[in-house]
């Protein structure tokens, strides 16, 4: 009677020892699509690469990017490209750190030296105008930044380090491109 609790340790142990971490090996023991870019702080505004290494950032027939910046970039990718259409715009395909990065704006304009954490107000440091322009991106939909919502807080779409949001379409049927 004393074999089975004997047997069933046996077993947890075999699992936990061996197979577990060879399950886990993928995920967190080799450089895959799991995996977040590595931080380079002197790569050049345009090297892909230096971060993402991996060459999954841009297609297999993408031009080299080293020493390209948003404008370079834009020669392609124009903001207003047709839905479906190659190459496609930049706009919300690239988070914000990256457009500002290539636009000319580092990472220490805005965080300083010591990268410390940003609130959405910092953006009106730069972008005090944001409700003056009209929906560049979006000219057939209602203005965008005269939400009857009020004054939102920023961050609620344009996500600096991830993929922008369409906060509007939780509730209207408007397909705003967010950068």
């Amino acid at each position: 009677m004393e074999t089975r609790p004997l047997l069933k340790h046996k077993g947890i142990l075999l699992f936990t020892t061996i197979l577990l971490p060879f399950f886990l090996l993928p995920f967190f023991g080799s450089d895959t699509a799991w995996s977040q870019p590595k931080i380079v702080r002197d790569a050049r505004p345009g090297d892909c690469i230096a971060c993402h290494g991996d060459g999954k950032a841009l297609s297999k027939n993408h031009p080299g990017t080293t020493t390209m910046d948003l404008k370079t970039c834009k020669t392609c990718h124009k903001d207003e490209q047709a839905e479906g259409k190659l190459p496609v715009s930049l706009a919300g395909k690239l988070p914000l750190s990256h457009m500002h990065t290539l636009g000319g704006t580092d990472c220490k304009a805005c965080h300083g030296e010591q990268l410390k954490p940003l609130g959405a107000d910092n953006c009106l440091t730069c972008h005090e105008d944001y409700k003056a322009g009209g929906n560049r991106l979006n000219t057939s939909l209602p203005k965008v930044h005269d939400s009857h919502m009020g004054d939102l807080s920023c961050d609620l779409c344009h996500k600096v380090h991830g993929k922008s949001v369409n906060f509007c379409s939780q509730c209207h049927d408007w397909k705003y491109k967010v950068p």
